[in-house]
C-alpha cells in the first residue's frame, strides 16, 4: 500500500498520512491526521476509536515492499 505523508516544513513532524483511497473503509476514503499539531488539543479529552488494521486490512502489509 502507497500512503502520501505530509511533513510540517518547520519541524519535521508529521501532520497527515493520506491512504490515497486504498482504505475506503465503509465507503469513505480514509486520513490519517495527527491531532498533536493543532494548537489548544487535550489529547486526554479525545474519545479514541482503536482499529486493528493490521488483523482487519488484507493484504497483510510488509516491511520493505
Amino acid at each position: 500500500m502507497k500512503l502520501t505523508h505530509k511533513f510540517c516544513p518547520t519541524c519535521g513532524s508529521s501532520v497527515l498520512a493520506d491512504f490515497n483511497g486504498k482504505i475506503p473503509l465503509g465507503g469513505v476514503d480514509q486520513l490519517g491526521v495527527n491531532v498533536r499539531m493543532f494548537q489548544d488539543i487535550d489529547l486526554k479529552e479525545l474519545k479514541l476509536h482503536y482499529f486493528d488494521g493490521r488483523s482487519t486490512l488484507k493484504p497483510e502489509y510488509v516491511v520493505g515492499q
